[in-house]
């Protein structure tokens, strides 16, 4: 079976310029768990670049994170009082138009439409990090890195 490179609609100078910006977003939300003893890995695409290309993968245009469901409950929690201005945390309690069942961290003043359906929604509609509630992870060092 031939497995093709995915190809994005976006211009490799803008989808760089959404890297580095969603690294920059990702770096304020480390400092925010790092204060608040909160866990985190990557996941997805995101876990792929960073391991195989030291970065991002060329063509990825986000950063997944997982949580653990009680770090991810409490960054819901703090996170009006932890957050540096010019985040925003959206999800389904923030949000009632917003359709997924994870959290993400925006940029303000940024914008980026990921589909069209998306378009008509009436929620914040910028860069982004995906962080996703961990159920079910185990608890012992050997048993999370399987």
């Amino acid at each position: 079976m031939k497995h093709e490179i995915p190809q994005t609609e976006i211009e490799p100078e803008d989808l760089r310029k959404i890297q580095l910006k969603s690294l920059e977003l990702l770096l304020y939300f480390k400092q925010i768990c790092d204060k608040n003893g909160l866990l985190f890995y990557f996941c997805g695409g995101c876990c792929i670049g960073a391991l195989r290309n030291q970065g991002f993968i060329p063509w990825d245009d986000d950063i997944d994170l997982i949580m653990p469901r009680e770090d991810y409950e409490k960054l819901l929690a703090i996170w009006n009082e932890a957050a540096p201005k010019g985040y925003i945390l959206q999800n389904t309690r923030t949000d009632p138009d917003f359709t997924q069942n994870f959290t993400k961290i925006r940029k303000d003043h940024t914008t980026f439409l990921q589909d069209e359906a998306e378009r008509t929604k009436h929620y914040h509609k910028g860069i982004f990090v995906d962080i996703f509630p961990g159920d079910r992870v185990p608890s012992g060092k050997i048993g999370r890195k399987i």
